[in-house]
Formats: structure tokens, C-alpha cells, sequence
């Protein structure tokens, strides 16, 4: 799974990172753990890790009620 600043999905605000991860990329996946990295491109097109770690994904139903 890919995520990028460009698409929204990741935001930068007063030096604190926001992942937001939309439903459709984890629907119906096998895998309950991962790992992950950070990833920035500085202004020389470098791409730096910056950060990394393991996940743990948690499925969340949302009952919707149709009345």
C-alpha cells in the first residue's frame, strides 16, 4: 500500500504527521500486521527514510442503519 502528501492522504501540521487511510485500501485484506516507513524527497530529488516500525491492523465494522 502507498499513501503520499500529494493524494492527501498524508498532511503535516505544526510538526505532526496525519495518516489518513481509506477504507477501500484495507477492504478484505489477509494481512494483520505490517511494516511501514516514512519516506521524504528533499529538494535535491534524495529520498530519505525518516521514520519506520510494524502496524497492527485493527478491522473496525460500522453498522449502518437503514431506517
Amino acid at each position: 500500500m502507498k499513501l503520499s502528501s500529494e493524494t492527501g492522504e498524508i498532511a503535516v501540521e505544526n510538526h505532526l504527521i496525519y495518516i489518513s487511510i481509506s477504507h477501500d485500501k484495507t477492504e478484505g485484506v489477509k494481512w494483520e500486521s505490517a511494516k511501514w516507513d516514512l519516506q521524504c524527497i528533499d529538494q535535491y530529488q534524495k529520498v530519505r527514510t525518516i521514520a519506520g516500525g510494524e502496524l497492527t491492523l485493527v478491522h473496525d465494522i460500522t453498522m449502518v442503519n437503514d431506517e
